[in-house]
């Protein structure tokens, strides 16, 4: 928070190559069974991030070429054998009024290259409402205030109880609207 606080840069590079878990491989119950041979998951990532703490402000960015990764459809669970990427981006600004009133934003930017395999919406925004004051000094703390969202219509995950995963529907997209929620 001082006047001259450094503005902060970071890059993170990441890869792997993982066996696909057991319960991904061979799983039996009563309605669903099955007893695959995946290809090993392979993952390369590339994110950064731009901090100004004396704005209160940040931007993130990232980079993910997947191959092989698995995901469950409405039939079963598959294996994507192409390669496919997702881009996301960030950025975040908290206001602090008199230290008092917060008022939290943050707007995210995501790309998939196969909607079918991972579907995202393209723009999500989330805003934090709040006031903060103190019930018993340096012993208890309370905020009163609104959290807010609003995404672009993409096709969200369904909820399977039977094999507890979520997996991709086609059916119905996801509501083009804010979500707004009141917490104490």
């Amino acid at each position: 928070r001082q006047r001259y606080s450094p503005v902060s840069f970071n890059a993170h590079f990441e890869t792997s190559l993982k066996e696909p878990d057991y319960y991904w491989q061979r799983y039996y119950s009563n309605h669903y069974a099955w007893n695959n041979g995946f290809d090993k998951i392979s993952t390369t990532k590339v994110t950064g991030s731009m901090s100004i703490p004396r704005w209160n402000i940040s931007l993130d960015a990232g980079y993910a070429l997947l191959k092989n990764n698995i995901y469950f459809d409405s039939t079963g669970i598959k294996q994507n054998t192409s390669p496919m990427s997702v881009f996301s981006a960030s950025l975040t600004k908290n206001f602090n009024i008199f230290n008092f009133l917060h008022l939290d934003n943050r707007i995210l930017f995501q790309v998939s290259s196969d909607e079918d395999v991972i579907p995202v919406p393209t723009v999500a925004i989330n805003a934090r409402y709040y006031i903060q004051f103190n019930v018993k000094r340096n012993i208890m703390q309370m905020q009163i205030g609104a959290n807010a969202w609003y995404n672009t219509k993409f096709y969200a995950p369904g909820w399977n109880p039977a094999i507890g995963q979520f997996y991709n529907q086609k059916e119905a997209k996801y509501n083009n609207g804010p979500y707004i929620d009141a917490f104490v």
